[in-house]
């Protein structure tokens, strides 16, 4: 089984992964990240994909 490391698309961590699908680290990322979509009326796949861009935002934000 592969493990990879990849940020958490919440609270933008570093976390290990064996599956492909793990967004959140923990199950306090999860919830908080549950807490926003229903508070924004997002669906989870719109979630994650705000989530997604909002984490390639602050990447590149510490790169500069």
């Amino acid at each position: 089984m592969a493990v990879t490391y990849r940020p958490c698309i919440v609270c933008h961590q570093l976390m290990h992964c064996s599956r492909a699908n793990k967004y959140a680290c923990s199950n306090l990322c999860h919830s908080k990240m549950h807490k926003r979509r229903v508070k924004l009326g997002l669906s989870t796949r719109e979630m994650i994909a705000l989530l997604k861009e909002e984490l390639v935002e602050a990447q590149e934000t510490e790169e500069n």
